[in-house]
């Protein structure tokens, strides 16, 4: 099943323009919130973000999608979300 969500990624996520940083690719995830996992990648002002997501009964939802990041480092990515197998 496919389905598409938005994702809007705060500048305090890919980056803070305030401290000089710039996006850095790799996966990132919340030791306090198992079960959920992004991976984001940053090549010429475009942003990749793949991510997983376990609910309560265990069952895995994907989503993935790509969006242009603006000059304060921020971006909304519309999310293709998919679940079940093949």
């Amino acid at each position: 099943m496919n389905k598409f969500v938005t994702l809007t990624v705060a500048t305090a996520l890919i980056s803070s323009s305030a401290l000089g940083a710039t996006p850095e690719n790799g996966w990132w995830w919340n030791q306090q919130t198992s079960g959920t996992g992004w991976s984001l990648e940053f090549q010429n002002g475009t942003m990749f973000a793949s991510g997983f997501i376990y609910d309560d009964g265990g069952n895995p939802t994907w989503v993935s999608g790509s969006g242009i990041v603006n000059s304060n480092n921020q971006t909304t990515v519309e999310l293709m979300r998919s679940t079940g197998g093949p």
